[in-house]
């Protein structure tokens, strides 16, 4: 496809994300709870392949059992060695950058803030959607802009003068697939047959009106569906 060929609207967002296979292990500097490596395991790096929905996995972790309105720390990690810290790439952490990595009051501060604008997003069919979409403007704009993570994305334009945006962090591939879905340029539904949300898009490889994630969800709904004998 040409550049006149591709869809008015439309830029490709490219992301790269490291996660430690050994995992990460919250510690304690300078009075924050940060995750670190851990001294005694290598620093061995794999690549993750991140999802587009992935802001909903982030908006829904855990609240912590004892703290109330705060998030739990083990529902953090099982997210970090996952999927990587939110502000810098396993692969570019050394001692000079481990410092930059997120602190525990920054991790629940996104979620709180994440959670909020897809429960805004989720409310849009209802009485509230006036009310719930100002918020929900507000609350992608304010992110897309925040300065407590510098760099957040980045234009280029390669040698095909093709556009596209690389997201500086993790904290901000959300944000920019939430934006996307928000703004239509992304179509998200609930799948027929297990209930998980499934994209479709531009370059996504799905059509518009898939309704299934795959096979075995397209014959469990069906099977929903068929009449009893």
């Amino acid at each position: 496809m040409n550049n006149r060929d591709r869809p008015m609207g439309t830029i490709e967002i490219q992301f790269e994300w490291g996660v430690l296979e050994s995992g990460y292990r919250w510690c304690s500097r300078n009075g924050n709870r940060q995750l670190r490596k851990p001294p005694e395991l290598d620093g061995r790096v794999r690549s993750v392949a991140l999802t587009l929905g992935l802001f909903r996995e982030f908006a829904a972790l855990a609240l912590s059992p004892t703290l109330r309105d705060s998030y739990d720390e083990d529902s953090i990690l099982q997210f970090a060695n996952a999927h990587g810290d939110l502000l810098c790439s396993a692969n570019l952490i050394d001692e000079q950058t481990e410092r930059d990595c997120a602190t525990l009051s920054v991790w629940r501060r996104e979620i709180k803030q994440m959670r909020m604008a897809v429960g805004w997003w989720d409310q849009r069919n209802t009485r509230n959607k006036v009310a719930c979409m100002e918020k929900l403007h507000s609350a992608i704009m304010a992110a897309l802009a925040d300065t407590t993570t510098p760099r957040f994305t980045r234009a280029y334009l390669d040698e095909n003068l093709k556009l596209y945006v690389r997201p500086m962090n993790l904290l901000a591939y959300m944000w920019l697939c939430f934006a996307r879905v928000v703004a239509g340029e992304i179509k998200e539904r609930p799948c027929g047959g297990c209930g998980k949300y499934i994209y479709s898009g531009h370059g996504l490889g799905l059509r518009a009106d898939t309704a299934t994630c795959n096979s075995k969800c397209r014959k469990r709904k069906s099977r929903q569906r068929a009449p009893p004998a």
